[in-house]
């Protein structure tokens, strides 16, 4: 549940209309119908005096909103694992490349540009992704 569908479902728990409630809050009909359908949020104070009228606390008002808070994390989280581990994939693909033209195999005359090839591909990837991690 939202903050604007909880204002919602408090008001009419205590019957009051958009009007009566904007006129306790000093504020216009159309704040409270902004907040009850999500186009927009009551400040800090406005949350203060609906929780002293509704009689619940601010976490319960804005419950859902702190959930929010945490799915962003979430989602941080996963995008930081997914560059951690193409990251990891990279370098082991690179660490395997170096092994293998140590003991000899693969070796030819274009062997170092070959590898150089790699590396710069790799690099590329890995700015995709911190400009993917950027934008989002």
């Amino acid at each position: 549940m939202t903050i604007g569908e909880r204002i919602k479902a408090y008001r009419k728990e205590k019957g009051l209309s958009q009007e009566q409630m904007a006129e306790a809050l000093n504020v216009s009909r159309q704040a409270i119908t902004k907040w009850e359908s999500g186009k927009g949020l009551p400040d800090i104070e406005n949350l203060i005096v609906l929780s002293r009228t509704f009689g619940v606390s601010l976490d319960e008002m804005v419950g859902e909103e702190a959930s929010f808070q945490e799915k962003i994390g979430d989602q941080k989280r996963k995008r930081i694992n997914a560059l951690t581990i193409a990251m990891f994939v990279f370098w082991a693909a690179a660490l395997v490349k170096i092994v293998l033209g140590c003991i000899g195999i693969g070796q030819g005359a274009g062997s170092h540009e070959i590898l150089m090839d790699f590396v710069q591909a790799g690099v590329l990837v890995l700015i995709g992704f911190f400009c993917r991690y950027l934008k989002q």
